[in-house]
């Protein structure tokens, strides 16, 4: 394989692993570095949160932690194994690889780099948008002192979409793992969200400052992740 004109060997059967991981550093570097830029002007801008808007359920207090886990531990397991196993999977993750569908390998890694390309595509433009337009309105389940209802951008076409681009990623991360790991946790993060969502949103809806504007933005959006399905 040419890189900047200089032949680096490269075989798809072994090797598919390094722009994986390149790629998957890169992605949560950025999403890191864009959260916490967020979560700074949110402060800044939006206020500090509102004590008497934060959850008191176990529910309430768990849901958050149990969809982060399920989508950051299988990248952190990647992002540590991989290295360690000189930039392969190791065995015990090899076990959970997803079966070979009669692809040749070249076909396998082309999957697997298509993957790994549209998740940089999120990570670049997506995710970025989504930080942006949320702006001052960023935070957990609680609801800021300058509070308002966004509507615009990704807004106005899914109530959650930050959390349609998660589930997608966990899709990716299936892909170009090739493997089941991502893809178990993935119904795990979805039921978190089903569970979420409805907390959150009896939380804007029961502040008087935007609760009228809410009740009109959902039935202008009556989806919450997906068009037309959910």
């Amino acid at each position: 394989m040419y890189i900047a004109g200089f032949n680096v060997p490269f075989s798809p059967a072994t090797d598919m692993d390094i722009p994986v991981f390149l790629s998957l550093s890169y992605v949560t570097y950025r999403n890191i570095k864009a959260a916490k830029s967020s979560m700074a002007r949110a402060s800044t801008e939006g206020g500090k949160i509102k004590p008497n808007t934060l959850p008191t359920t176990f529910v309430g207090k768990a849901v958050s932690p149990i969809h982060a886990l399920a989508f950051f531990v299988p990248q952190l397991a990647y992002l540590v194994s991989v290295p360690l196993s000189g930039f392969k999977q190791p065995g015990w993750m090899l076990r959970c690889s997803l079966p070979s569908y009669d692809l040749t390998v070249n076909q396998q890694a082309g999957i697997r780099l298509l993957a790994t390309g549209i998740l940089l595509g999120i990570a670049r433009f997506t995710m970025a948008r989504l930080f942006s337009q949320l702006g001052s309105q960023l935070h957990g389940i609680s609801r800021r002192e300058n509070s308002k209802v966004v509507k615009h951008g990704f807004y106005s076409i899914v109530r959650h979409p930050m959390y349609s681009c998660v589930l997608v990623q966990e899709v990716l991360y299936g892909a170009m793992f090739w493997s089941y790991i991502p893809l178990a946790a993935l119904p795990i993060t979805a039921a978190a969200f089903a569970i979420k969502m409805p907390i959150e949103e009896g939380f804007i809806l029961n502040d008087e400052s935007t609760a009228e504007e809410y009740k009109a933005y959902k039935k202008d959006v009556p989806y919450r992740i997906l068009p037309y399905i959910w």
